[in-house]
C-alpha cells in the first residue's frame, strides 16, 4: 500500500489543490476495465483487486470525507470505510476514526436496512434538497440542504461543498462516484484530480455506466503520475482547467 501510494504522490501530495479557496480539495477515485466498464452486474467487485483496494483505503484514510452518489451506496453498502487497524491509527493521529460519509441524493432515499445507516464511527451527511426526509439511522445523521431544487433539476454541488468545508472542517474529499456524480463535479469545476485504476479485464458489458457521464465537451487532463501493481495500471491525472 505505502509503495504504490508514494509512487503516485511523490511529485505532488494527494488533495494538493482545491478548485477555490472556500472549497475542499476533491479527488475522484475510480476503477475501470480496459474497455471502460465501471461495474459488472451492477457492482464493482470483479473489477477490483488487492492493490486497488489498498489504494482506495489509503485515500480514504487521508481524506476528511468520502463523497458518493446514492446509487453507488445502494450497490456497494458503505457500512464502514476503513479496517480496524487504520481506524485505530487515524483515531490516535487525527482524533477521528473514519472520514465522514457524504451521500449526494436529492431525496435522501436509502432502504431502512441499508448498511450505510448502521452504527459507524463517523457521521453520515446527506447533501440533499430542502424538503428531503432523512431515513432513520443507527449512526449520527446530518444534512446539508440545497435551498431550492426545482422538479427534475440536479442539485448544485458547489454551495453544499462550501458549507461542508465551513461547517464541518472538511479540507480533503475523495469521491468514489458513480459516473453521474463525477460528471457533476467536473461540470462545476470542483474536482482537481482523478485517480484511475485500470483493471486487467475486458468487461464486455455494454450496460455499465462510464467513468464520467454527461460532461459537455472534452476536458483536458495532465498525467501527474503512474504506477503498476498486480497487472493493474494506476493513473493519476490533474484537471488542466484548474491550472
Amino acid at each position: 500500500m505505502s509503495e504504490l501510494f508514494e509512487q503516485l504522490t511523490a511529485g505532488r501530495p494527494a488533495f494538493a489543490r482545491p478548485a477555490a479557496g472556500d472549497l475542499p480539495a476533491i479527488a475522484v477515485n475510480m476503477v475501470t476495465s480496459v474497455d471502460g466498464a465501471t461495474t459488472l452486474d451492477g457492482r464493482v467487485g470483479r473489477l477490483t483487486g488487492p492493490a486497488d483496494q489498498l489504494l482506495l483505503r489509503r485515500l480514504r484514510e487521508e481524506a476528511d470525507a468520502v463523497l458518493v452518489g446514492a446509487a453507488t451506496v445502494r450497490a456497494e453498502g458503505y457500512s464502514t470505510l476503513l479496517r480496524p487497524d487504520a481506524r485505530e491509527r487515524r483515531l490516535r493521529e487525527r482524533g477521528c476514526a473514519e472520514p465522514l460519509l457524504c451521500i449526494v441524493s436529492r431525496e435522501a432515499t436509502l432502504a431502512t436496512d441499508a448498511p450505510a445507516l448502521r452504527a459507524a464511527p463517523s457521521a453520515l451527511i446527506f447533501l440533499t434538497s430542502e424538503d428531503a426526509v432523512l431515513p432513520p439511522a443507527e449512526r449520527e445523521l446530518l444534512a446539508i440542504r440545497a435551498p431550492v431544487v426545482l422538479p427534475g433539476e440536479s442539485i448544485a454541488l458547489r454551495p453544499l461543498l462550501v458549507r461542508l468545508r465551513a461547517e464541518h472542517g472538511v479540507e480533503r474529499v475523495v469521491c468514489e462516484g458513480g459516473g453521474t456524480l463525477n460528471a457533476a463535479l467536473l461540470a462545476e469545476g470542483l474536482a482537481g484530480e482523478l485517480f484511475v485504476a485500470v483493471s486487467p479485464l475486458i468487461a464486455r458489458e455494454a450496460g455499465s455506466p462510464p467513468l464520467v457521464a454527461g460532461v459537455a465537451g472534452p476536458l483536458e487532463l495532465e498525467l501527474i503520475a503512474h504506477a503498476t501493481a498486480d497487472d493493474f495500471a494506476f493513473l493519476r491525472y490533474g484537471v488542466r482547467s484548474l491550472d
